[in-house]
């Protein structure tokens, strides 16, 4: 698994973990406390969240949650501000069952519940989470003036010259390439499997002073699932232009659970600059042998703003 991947995985496991690590705790006040009532309703909270964590997309939102909530977090680089957090929110977890448990004033859950939140309010504030994200999500964009490397979803267009028709209701265009969704997929035509081309072209704001592209992000195959994936044929190999002019060939992994940066000498693009990509040969699929199927591609791009 490469060092994005096994970032993504990560941030996904310690996001998970997070929401069901509270109701475990509040599964076990509530049993101390003989409150059968809670213990249900938390017991169910629990499940729901454990069958969302494996539906479709949740990789996606997971990702962003988690890269959400560690920026509203951040403490320092010698601090952990979960951590922090999630002291609070123990003290206010004992709070609750001092006060069950004692009888005692509603004084003692409304203080650490208002330091809480007057924590959470101050980290917002400092923190602007919402601008502090990880540099390759397809959600937002970091305003640094240092240079930035991400993947450049919000910086282009993209076009195929062959595209698999709808079917259904759902889409399999090139629009697809940079949804942010692996669950989604560009599927050609079974027409013709010889030179498919996918082309993007650049939509570079004006306080963008530099952008070079460095690479490609590419999730090979239709990644809906492990049957999807196997019956569609994969890129091995593929060849990358700029404005034409060809800037190398190279080969592809062939993996269900990878997604892959493809490095490239760097170089500069400007506004309505054109990346195009052939495909040159194929891991066969199973099914649907003159169908190529591609989740997610989209160069890989550095940039420096004013």
């Amino acid at each position: 698994m490469n060092v994005q991947s096994l970032r993504e995985h990560k941030a996904v496991t310690v996001l998970i973990t997070f929401l069901l690590g509270p109701l475990g705790l509040l599964i076990f006040i509530s049993s101390t406390l003989r409150q059968e009532k809670y213990i249900k309703s938390t017991v169910i909270a629990w499940c729901i969240i454990a069958v969302l964590s494996a539906a479709p997309g949740f990789r996606d939102f997971g990702l962003f949650a988690f890269n959400y909530l560690d920026s509203l977090f951040y403490m320092g680089s010698n601090t952990t501000g979960w951590f922090v957090w999630g002291a609070f929110l123990g003290i206010v977890f004992g709070a609750v069952t001092a006060y069950k448990k004692y009888n005692l004033g509603l004084k003692v859950i409304v203080v650490p519940i208002f330091m809480l939140v007057v924590l959470t309010v101050l980290m917002a504030v400092f923190n602007e989470p919402g601008k502090n994200t990880f540099s390759n999500s397809p959600y937002s964009q970091n305003e640094s003036t240092e240079p930035l490397t991400q993947n450049a979803y919000n910086f282009v267009n993209v076009t195929a010259n062959n595209n698999l028709q709808s079917f259904k209701g759902i889409s399999y265009n090139a629009a697809n390439l940079i949804d942010g969704n692996t669950t989604s997929a560009w599927i050609t035509s079974p027409s013709s499997t010889n030179n498919n081309r996918i082309e993007f072209t650049f939509n570079i704001p004006t306080d963008i002073t530099k952008m070079t592209v460095t690479g490609l992000y590419i999730v090979n195959g239709y990644r809906k699932s492990y049957k999807t994936w196997k019956n569609y044929n994969k890129i091995s190999s593929l060849s990358i232009y700029h404005n034409g002019e060809y800037i190398g060939i190279k080969s592809v992994g062939n993996n269900f659970d990878n997604s892959e940066n493809i490095e490239v000498i760097p170089f500069e693009v400007k506004n309505r600059d054109r990346v195009s990509v052939s495909m040159n040969s194929f891991y066969s699929g199973q099914k649907y042998r003159k169908q190529v199927a591609i989740s997610e591609l989209v160069p890989i791009v550095v940039i420096k703003r004013d």
